[in-house]
């Protein structure tokens, strides 16, 4: 019973994304628990930084999800807004570690580089969960 309810509390907690999961799974894990191995309750991580977004910033996480990717300028088309709101936008949203460059090795990290960037992975159930709560995504 104890293993059904850990494993309930760990799929709560991870908005029911795998990665997280199994990334909460092994923060909690104490491989020096003497014989055996122990594992504590998984904490709820801290998304505080979703209750802050502003309705733009909410809607460009969702044009996210759409599109898994965005640069720059297709945030400008799709918002139809000047390419300075966007970049202020695309900032913060980097500065919050919503949404991270795409691609490996080093990379812009500027939101006003040419790169793309998408949510970052751990954050997409997370993501998805607040912007159901606020009626943005159904």
């Amino acid at each position: 019973i104890l293993a059904e309810d850990y494993f309930d509390q760990l799929a709560k907690t991870s908005s029911g994304d795998l990665r997280l999961a199994l990334f909460q799974w092994l923060l909690g894990c104490d491989f020096e628990a003497g014989e055996g191995l122990l594992i504590r309750q998984p904490a709820r991580p801290d998304y505080s930084a979703l209750d802050s977004l502003s309705w733009t910033e909410a809607f460009t996480l969702k044009a996210f999800l759409d599109h898994r990717t965005l640069t720059l300028w297709e945030h400008d088309d799709i918002f139809r807004m000047p390419r300075d709101q966007s970049a202020h936008i695309f900032e913060s949203l980097v500065n919050r570690r919503l949404i991270r460059p795409v691609g490996a090795g080093p990379v812009d990290t500027s939101p006003r580089s040419e790169g793309r960037f998408r949510i970052h992975r751990l954050l997409v159930g997370a993501v998805s969960q607040h912007l159901r709560e606020r009626n943005i995504v159904h």
